[in-house]
């Protein structure tokens, strides 16, 4: 008897975007470096269903962690998909929007640019930086 293999020859093909979870990952690692380590990023992942399509989806929380000012944490947004990447949709909690369909890495990485860049993340970093400052003083 053959050991024949019935699956498609392109079966390990991963395609040519980067899984949303690992653009937060290094978004995240990112925030860390810019900060010295005093404020960083963190990237937890669930899963469940969706409510209104009753498909299974992914959740991203991504989180601004000060460890150093009394192990803050807060939810900035969150990213839902099923199992395709994409399309996708943010949560934002600071402004309660929610971004759906986004169809692509680049679409993504815009919308995260500008979530990143908004006056309460801004302020949100700002003020963890100052607080962790004036403890060391």
């Amino acid at each position: 008897m053959s050991n024949e293999s019935l699956w498609p020859k392109n079966l390990m093909d991963k395609g040519s975007s980067t899984p949303p979870r690992k653009i937060l990952l290094d978004q995240a690692e990112a925030l860390k470096d810019i900060t010295n380590f005093n404020v960083m990023g963190e990237v937890t992942t669930s899963e469940g269903t969706h409510a209104d399509t009753k498909t299974h989806v992914f959740v991203h929380q991504f989180r601004v962690v000060a460890d150093s000012v009394d192990n803050y944490r807060m939810t900035i947004f969150r990213v839902m998909h099923g199992f395709k990447h994409y399309p996708l949709s943010i949560f934002e909690v600071f402004s309660e929007q929610k971004h759906e369909d986004i169809q692509n890495e680049k679409e993504f990485k815009d919308k995260l640019t500008q979530i990143f860049a908004s006056e309460e993340v801004t302020n949100l970093i700002q003020s963890l930086l100052a607080k962790n400052e004036s403890d060391l003083f």
